[in-house]
């Protein structure tokens, strides 16, 4: 059988079409795993390079004196859970260099009222226990010359995140174990 020339290349074409149209699928759905599964491989709404410090440097750990808080959740104290957040771009997202929980839970990014007091939440992410990294996506994003704290809380076996019900993570004294960090201009 002899195919004339015009028909084995319109066949050839359609096959490196089909080709291309799986190649990119499984492509996409491979980033879309690694988007979902890790987010800290993106680091979107992280400050610049030249504005992070390493955890070597001195004040990598921003630790803010713990102001006294009326709890409406359970309050569990500890030492061994904590969050090191830096100084970062204003932007829709807090990037967090480290998460340490000792049992699952959940960081909160809170507006922080004039009188030092914690205010509306703007998002909260989910993290296992252990050390990690990751990014918290916002309802509202974060504003330059602003201040902003994560708090800690453990989750109440429910998987979904509610700041009355799950457990605020506590100092050894009662106060709310928080992390100030300021939003500043991008360029």
């Amino acid at each position: 059988m002899n195919i004339p020339q015009q028909e084995h290349g319109e066949r050839r074409s359609g096959f490196k079409l089909v080709l291309m149209l799986i190649l990119g699928i499984v492509i996409g759905f491979g980033a879309s795993w690694m988007w979902l599964s890790r987010p800290d491989l993106f680091n979107r709404g992280a400050a610049p390079a030249d504005k992070v410090a390493d955890e070597t440097d001195e004040g990598a750990m921003v630790d803010t004196t713990p102001k006294p808080t009326t709890p409406t959740t359970p309050a569990v104290s500890t030492t061994e859970n904590f969050v090191n957040v830096k100084d970062q771009g204003a932007g829709e997202s807090v990037f967090l260099s480290l998460v340490s929980l000792t049992k699952d839970g959940w960081v909160a990014v809170r507006d922080v009222n004039e009188d030092g007091s914690a205010g509306n939440i703007l998002g909260a992410a989910r993290f296992d226990a252990g050390e990690t990294q990751g990014i918290i996506p916002l309802l509202r994003a974060t504003e330059a010359g602003k201040t902003y704290r994560v708090v800690l809380f453990f989750d109440d076996g429910d998987g979904g995140f509610d700041h009355t019900k799950d457990a605020l993570v506590v100092d050894s004294d009662g106060t709310e174990r928080g992390y100030d960090f300021e939003a500043y201009i991008t360029e």
